[in-house]
């Protein structure tokens, strides 16, 4: 529904509510990872290591006892938040409650905020020990180079290897992520979209479900119309491209490297203190019919080990700028 109104006396048509640029609706890695509910600022998590039973060759000997390997590592819930004041007079000039667009914007901000929170507990730094006071990098082992070249065949194949090598479980399903850059071009791979090697159908919808053993999210870059390109006035032409999964530009100028992540589900545990809660109240000391939207998440997570996050290197030219 639209209506007029009066502007320096022409009939000026404008749409009732607000709409949604660029936003995503929930999380893309929020199922590709171990989530737990979690109390307190820091939680402790302890793995068992290996063991094997003692091959018995005597009688009446004593059972063996052996003690089971433990390990801990420990993640940080971190507090996000922020609100937004909707003035009660530009409420009453509209049709509809616009809030609730609003709450929706927020809402999938914070997703991707939490998406982003994930990408840094599979890449960061590790907290180890008794008390967390050792910090574990992943080690250059698990990186896969990116070799002036985009993302293959075999650097996936390679991924995939180093992933089942060290848990052969295929119910811990092995997650790809990877921006439209990267898709593109495992899609231009005739082996990709032949029906003799995959099962799949990915030119349907172009997006690559599950292939090669492994399941494909992409997670795009979010164009910010927020910060405009480079000598470019705020008016929401342009904008920049803000990446979530990491993209360098700096230590190789000219080759910008993008840092796709394959890991198993196990790989990276997500703790929720607060789940993403957005809440809508009166803001009466600015106005009789203000309001005030308020979203707040408190959210943490860590690698439960190394060896089950791969780093794939792929060299990225896509536009940093939309101009």
């Amino acid at each position: 529904m639209s209506g007029t109104v009066e502007v320096h006396g022409q009939n000026a048509v404008f749409l009732d509510g607000l709409r949604l640029l660029f936003n995503q609706k929930t999380s893309r890695l929020r199922n590709a990872v171990s989530v737990e509910a979690v109390q307190g600022e820091r939680q402790a998590i302890d793995s068992l290591g290996a063991n094997r039973l003692i091959q018995k060759t005597n009688r009446n000997v004593t059972v063996p006892v052996t003690e089971t390997a433990r390990f801990r590592r420990w993640m940080e819930q971190k507090d996000y938040w922020n609100s937004e004041r909707f003035d009660g007079f530009d409420a009453l000039r509209t049709h509809t409650d616009p809030l609730g667009r609003l709450a929706q914007a927020w809402a999938s901000g914070a997703a991707r905020e939490w998406d982003r929170c994930a990408v840094d507990a599979a890449l960061g730094a590790a907290k180890v020990d008794k008390y967390g006071e050792t910090a574990v990098n992943l080690p250059t082992s698990q990186i896969i180079p990116h070799g002036g070249t985009g993302l293959s065949l075999q650097k996936l194949k390679q991924a995939v290897k180093m992933l089942r090598r060290v848990n052969p479980d295929r119910d811990d399903p092995i997650s790809v992520f990877v921006t439209s850059e990267q898709e593109d071009e495992l899609l231009n791979s005739t082996i990709v979209t032949s029906s003799d090697y995959n099962r799949e159908k990915p030119l349907i919808d172009g997006a690559l479900p599950y292939f090669m053993g492994a399941f494909f999210h992409t997670v795009d870059d979010v164009l910010n119309l927020s910060t405009p390109a480079a000598g470019q006035a705020i008016n929401g032409s342009t904008g920049t491209f803000d990446p979530i999964l990491p993209l360098d530009t700096e230590t190789t100028p000219g080759t910008p490297v993008r840092r796709c992540i394959a890991m198993l589900r196990s790989g990276v545990i997500m703790g929720e203190l607060l789940p993403i809660t957005t809440e809508i109240n009166p803001a009466k000391e600015y106005g009789i019919y203000s309001q005030q939207l308020q979203v707040e998440m408190s959210v943490g997570g860590t690698r439960e080990h190394e060896s089950k996050v791969v780093v794939i290197e792929c060299v990225d030219n896509s536009p940093t700028e939309f101009a």
